[in-house]
């Protein structure tokens, strides 16, 4: 990899883009009270491209009325060494050709199973999670409040932000490390977009 390649965000663009794609995801059933844990895997095990994650963003919606000090963790690790997959939850497949931005592009090299969540915590697989978060807040409040969309990586084409860059069975999970909030979250939503592009 050279040097321009490794430091300027455009040079990922430039170089060998194969698809662009969006996912989102809203789960039928929320996380409950006190659940702790991973709920979302993302994993990338293509040996020859690398992946670019441009964006994660999440809403959450509380099941009911909590107190000011009831309070929920989100957290996004990255995953290096991961080398078996998760277990448990919902699983996308996203490698049939679906959510590319166009329909010309190469389906994504994400393997079925590879991204994946549940409202309870997922079994972790094989990986090595960074010591410390890349993003992190808490969701807290009373009333039944809405938490309005919170992006924990936004990186943009052209804005000089280097994105959150895959190799070879790395990726990233959402973890809920805290949750004291009782009657947990009704509902969430989680949307990632992600470029994949070669390695060379």
């Amino acid at each position: 990899m050279n040097l321009i390649r490794k430091f300027n965000p455009q040079q990922l663009y430039i170089d060998g883009v194969l698809g662009q794609y969006k996912l989102g995801i809203s789960p039928t059933t929320g996380i409950g009270g006190g659940v702790t844990g991973e709920v979302f895997h993302f994993r990338w095990t293509d040996s020859t491209r690398i992946c670019a994650i441009q964006r994660v963003a999440i809403t959450a919606v509380t099941a009911g009325a909590q107190q000011t000090l009831d309070l929920i963790e989100w957290a996004l690790f990255k995953a290096t060494a991961w080398t078996g997959q998760g277990t448990g939850g919902t699983v996308v497949d996203v490698s049939t050709g679906s959510n590319k931005l166009r329909s010309s592009m190469d389906n994504s090299k994400i393997a079925s199973g590879d991204i994946r969540y549940a409202p309870a915590t997922l079994g972790g697989g094989t990986k090595t999670l960074d010591a410390n978060a890349m993003s992190s807040f808490y969701a807290t409040g009373s009333g039944n409040p809405e938490l309005a969309c919170v992006k924990m990586i936004d990186s943009r084409i052209g804005d000089n932000e280097y994105p959150l860059v895959l190799q070879q069975n790395e990726g990233f999970v959402i973890k809920v490390p805290q949750n004291t909030v009782a009657g947990g979250f009704s509902a969430y939503s989680i949307n990632v977009d992600w470029v994949e592009c070669s390695a060379s």
